[in-house]
């Protein structure tokens, strides 16, 4: 976990460095920061659809707006009852 940690913390010192430089932030920095947040987040996801797809006055299929897209586009890959996902 402490290399997870330092590996984030360095990452972000990438971003704020290359922000600060009015450099354009890279793509496997940009991967490296929200990737993992995907990939935690999905599963908590996943579980909030299933509790509100149990309700009887909501049925499925579903759609995913705002938020991170990254985490609504790796979530409806992985979702067969999301069909759509934007920003």
């Amino acid at each position: 976990m402490k290399t997870e940690t330092a590996g984030r913390a360095a990452r972000c010192a990438d971003q704020r460095r290359a922000m600060a430089a009015g450099e354009k932030v890279s793509d496997d920095i940009i991967d490296a920061l929200v990737l993992p947040l995907a990939d935690r987040t999905v599963p908590e996801w996943r579980a909030a659809l299933d509790a509100l797809l149990a309700l009887p006055e909501i049925g499925g299929p579903v759609g995913y707006s705002g938020g991170v897209i990254s985490v609504g586009i790796r979530l409806a890959v992985v979702e067969p009852r999301i069909v759509a996902a934007s920003q």
